[in-house]
C-alpha cells in the first residue's frame, strides 16, 4: 500500500489544497507567470478534494489526461510552490 501512496501523492497533495483553497489562491496569484496546465481551470476548481480526486467528468485532473498525466505539474506545485504542505 505504502507505495502506491508514494506514487500518487500528488494527487493527494493537490486535492488537499483544493479543499482547502490554496490552490485556487495560488493559482490567482501565480498563472499570469507559469504556464501550468492547470491555470486553465482554476476558475472551474472542483468545491472539494472528493470532486478534485474522484469525479471523472469534470475534474481537472482527468481534463489534464489523468493522475499519471498530472504527476509533474502536480509535484512541482506541491513540492516547490507550496512547501508548507511537506512538513
Amino acid at each position: 500500500m505504502s507505495s502506491a501512496m508514494s506514487k500518487s501523492k500528488h494527487i493527494f497533495y493537490m486535492g488537499h489544497m483544493v479543499e482547502n483553497g490554496i490552490l485556487k489562491k495560488y493559482l490567482d496569484e501565480n498563472c499570469a507567470t507559469h504556464n501550468y496546465k492547470i491555470c486553465e481551470y482554476k476558475d472551474s476548481l472542483p468545491p472539494n478534494a472528493d470532486r478534485f480526486l474522484w469525479d471523472f467528468e469534470n475534474s481537472p485532473v482527468y481534463k489534464m489526461g489523468g493522475w499519471k498525466a498530472c504527476k509533474n505539474e502536480f509535484m512541482q506545485l506541491s513540492v516547490k510552490h507550496l512547501p508548507s504542505l511537506n512538513t
